[in-house]
């Protein structure tokens, strides 16, 4: 069965569901190319104190040109398809989780929305077991309520009671054309 699309706040814009899981591990890694270290540092570091919060795991961030299949890679790439609105070229992300975990950016705000699309995903779909059906998302901003108010998505995962679970990514080994 293709995963459905999470619930997360703001709805996600774009999603192609896939089949499967990437499970995380407590070896896992937060990693940035040394291109962006300097620039994704805030996001990473942010990413890894939720991730101890959320697993209890110490997450640490490396500075790697290629991102081991293990790791969540965090990435700028000013070409990124992330929609055609100016809110979307500044705060839009894919999060990819069809070869390994991907959020792609245009901009750091962008990448650090994307994490935290990443960790309501790990919290809401499956509680107690942190499961994500994961294939593509696209988050451009767009459509109704479009630029929302960011406050309402940068919570803190704190206090939910799930340290010591094993979150799991469900995810698409071919995730197909774009849907909305």
């Amino acid at each position: 069965m293709v995963n459905a699309m999470p619930d997360v706040v703001p709805a996600l814009q774009q999603w192609t569901g896939g089949v499967g899981e990437v499970r995380l591990a407590a070896d896992l890694r937060i990693s940035v190319s040394p291109d962006d270290a300097s620039a994704l540092r805030v996001a990473a570091d942010q990413l890894c104190a939720d991730l101890k919060d959320l697993t209890g795991w110490t997450v640490s961030t490396v500075v790697a040109s290629e991102p081991q299949p293990r790791d969540i890679a965090l990435e700028l790439d000013a070409a990124a398809d992330v929609g055609p609105t100016a809110v979307a070229a500044a705060e839009g992300y894919r999060l990819d989780t069809t070869d390994g975990v991907h959020i792609t950016s245009r901009t750091p705000t962008g990448v650090f929305w994307g994490t935290r699309s990443l960790l309501q995903m790990l919290v809401r779909q499956n509680p107690g077991e942190v499961t994500l059906p994961v294939g593509l998302n696209d988050n451009a901003f767009g459509g109704p309520g479009g630029d929302w108010s960011k406050a309402q998505s940068a919570f803190r995962l704190a206090g939910l009671g799930l340290n010591g679970a094993t979150p799991t990514i469900s995810t698409s080994a071919n995730p197909g054309p774009h849907s909305s």
